[in-house]
């Protein structure tokens, strides 16, 4: 349930529909920061990374650390509704912007949520 962008492999973008219960939010880039940029959360997987200091860069991308991201203080996030087709850039060398922040909500017991995810 945490703030995340996709990636891909090859050069797509995430289609994402929630057409019963609880829907997605996303965030703008601006208004987040990546958990591996965080003294404290950088720290913390220097001490599970068990190889080479050159090597850190690609262990935090390989078990996909950089993927994750904390919102400021003052970010609202933006709940992006029912019914509604959204298309979402993912990390991907090739996309020409950048990937879409965004958190699937917490799921409740008995509560159903139904979605294309694509």
């Amino acid at each position: 349930y945490s703030f995340h962008v996709d990636r891909s492999p090859i050069a797509t973008d995430t289609f994402l529909c929630t057409y019963f219960g609880a829907a997605s939010d996303i965030v703008s880039n601006s208004k987040a920061e990546q958990k591996i940029l965080i003294p404290e959360i950088r720290a913390k997987l220097k001490e599970l990374h068990d190889g080479p200091e050159e090597e850190f860069e690609d262990f935090l991308k390989e078990n996909y650390f950089d993927l994750h991201y904390k919102l400021h203080p003052n970010a609202e996030p933006i709940n992006l509704g029912l019914g509604h087709l959204w298309r979402l850039a993912v990390d991907h060398p090739k996309q020409e912007v950048l990937p879409c922040i965004h958190r699937a909500p917490i799921e409740n017991d008995g509560e159903y949520r139904l979605l294309l995810i694509c």
